[in-house]
This record gives structure tokens, sequence and C-alpha cells, in this order.
């Protein structure tokens, strides 16, 4: 299961979220399935 959160803020949109693969206690991995979207 992926947790995540969003909150609207005066900056903008954030979003938090974890990137384990696996809540197992023998075999933690993580896989980079996050981007990061800004305006200059």
């Amino acid at each position: 299961m992926t947790y995540c959160v969003g909150m609207l803020v005066d900056e903008g949109l954030a979003m938090i979220a974890d990137t384990r693969t696996n809540a197992g206690v023998d075999n933690i991995s993580s896989y980079r399935k996050l981007h990061i979207y800004k305006s200059p």
C-alpha cells in the first residue's frame, strides 16, 4: 500500500508520498516513482 498526502498551500500544491515497494521487515526496497513538477 502506498500512502500519499496532498496539501494546498499559498505557494501551490504540495504532495508527499512514501517510496517503499514492500512493507515486509526483511526485504525493504524503494523505487523512484515520484516526480517534481514546478513552474519558474
